[in-house]
């Protein structure tokens, strides 16, 4: 057993096997799916809903698409701490 075992849950290990792979814009996806009216972003008592920041992403996607965001193409988000950072990152990874 590894020292930092110490702190995980019960029935769960170090050696334990992983989750398929799978893209990281599919966490917010699922979660939409899974959890849609749930807290996804309390931002200054504002608070952001799993579907909506799905559907806050999505568009933001059809938005850098539309600018020639896709597969391969390099993109740098300038922004602060906000909601704004969260949706147009997933938005770029939707796109």
């Amino acid at each position: 057993m590894h020292a930092w075992e110490k702190s995980y849950p019960p029935g769960v290990a170090w050696s334990d096997p992983l989750p398929p792979p799978q893209p990281v814009e599919q966490l917010l996806i699922d979660a939409a799916v899974k959890w849609p009216e749930r807290t996804a972003i309390d931002f200054y008592d504002y608070t952001i809903s799993f579907a909506q920041l799905h559907r806050l992403a999505t568009q933001a996607a059809e938005e850098f698409q539309k600018r020639g965001v896709g597969p391969g193409v390099n993109v740098a988000l300038h922004l602060g701490n906000t909601p704004h950072f969260v949706i147009c990152a997933f938005g770029v990874l939707l796109a």
